[in-house]
């Protein structure tokens, strides 16, 4: 009986968890910026680092089936990224971001998501890149010049 209370309180958490994350992104689009204002400068990178390092949302990752387009809760990403992208901490919330998407979620545990991960990881990277108005000449000296490409 206690195995199946535990396996059904872990059901309730992941369900509400979901449900907090959904509430979490609908006010970031309601709210956009101003969700930060007289928060300290640390507090997006917390916010972030509390959601990615979540056992629920890496439940949820890790059952992404392969036949779902773009699950929502990758799209959370980009959205949480606009809010913060004049914060001081919007560099280093990016660079985690892009290194879980495209690292972390590499790995053999998530084996169906890998794919769906890079993706989101390659749209963040686009978006970065569309947003800074930076060329990799500007900030490398190299000149490089991406492909277009449909996502």
């Amino acid at each position: 009986m206690g195995s199946h209370l535990t396996h059904f309180l872990d059901i309730r958490h992941w369900l509400e968890f979901e449900v907090v994350l959904q509430c979490f992104l609908l006010l970031l689009k309601r709210t956009g910026k101003q969700f930060w204002v007289g928060e300290g400068p640390e507090f997006p990178q917390v916010v972030f680092d509390s959601i990615k390092e979540n056992k629920f949302f890496l439940e949820l990752l890790q059952n992404i089936h392969s036949s779902q387009e773009r699950p929502w809760f990758l799209a959370w990403f980009s959205e949480y990224l606009h809010t913060i992208r004049d914060l001081p901490a919007y560099g280093e919330v990016l660079a985690r971001g892009i290194d879980f998407l495209c690292e972390e979620t590499q790995h053999e545990r998530f084996q169906s998501v890998r794919p769906s991960t890079m993706i989101s990881g390659t749209r963040v990277s686009l978006f970065w890149f569309e947003y800074s108005g930076a060329s990799s000449h500007e900030t490398t000296g190299f000149e490089y010049s991406a492909p277009t490409m449909s996502i």
